[in-house]
């Protein structure tokens, strides 16, 4: 067997062995890979108890809009890995102005348990705030991103605009 060396490729589009295109270069030089796992979601609509992830945590399980969904993840309102890979990981939620806190939670289940990544609280002090954040974290194939609050406190805002959740491979 042998070495293949090669200084230079020039190409605009790159298939799998089945034919199918996995990345483009534009004549500018941005890729774009057509299948690359992503899902974005807004506006809960709908949710369920689920005191396995954290006590009185109360999970999103429906969303009223579907930004973007490809590679099939979204399942019953959570992410579902579709492949193993590194993903960036966000959620939000915003609380109005109001005198209850509010508690975020973005959590991933691994088939087994649960592992809160990303805890959240605002005050209590008539201010609206929004609480969430990003992080870039290693899935495997079928683990679950989910989402909620604790419902001890006041729930999400069902507002469009005010709660979200995405996820996307990175590589």
């Amino acid at each position: 067997m042998s070495d293949l060396k090669v200084n230079e490729v020039k190409t605009d589009t790159i298939k799998n062995q089945a034919g199918t295109s996995a990345m483009t270069i534009d004549s500018t030089g941005r890729v774009f890979q057509p299948a690359k796992p992503m899902m974005s979601v807004r506006g809960w609509s709908s949710s369920t108890a689920n005191s396995a992830v954290y006590t009185n945590f109360q999970e999103v399980t429906g969303w009223t809009i579907t930004d973007l969904n490809i590679g099939g993840g979204l399942s019953s309102g959570r992410f579902v890995a579709p492949v193993t890979g590194n993903y960036h990981i966000e959620g939000y939620s915003h609380r109005g102005a109001s005198t209850n806190y509010r508690a975020f939670f973005l959590a991933v289940y691994d088939g087994s348990s649960y592992s809160i990544l990303i805890r959240s609280y605002s005050g209590n002090d008539y201010k609206g705030y929004t609480i969430g954040g990003s992080l870039i974290y290693p899935l495997t194939a079928g683990h679950e991103v989910l989402v909620g609050w604790d419902n001890t406190y006041s729930d999400w805002n069902s507002d469009n605009d005010k709660s979200s959740l995405s996820c996307y491979l990175i590589g």
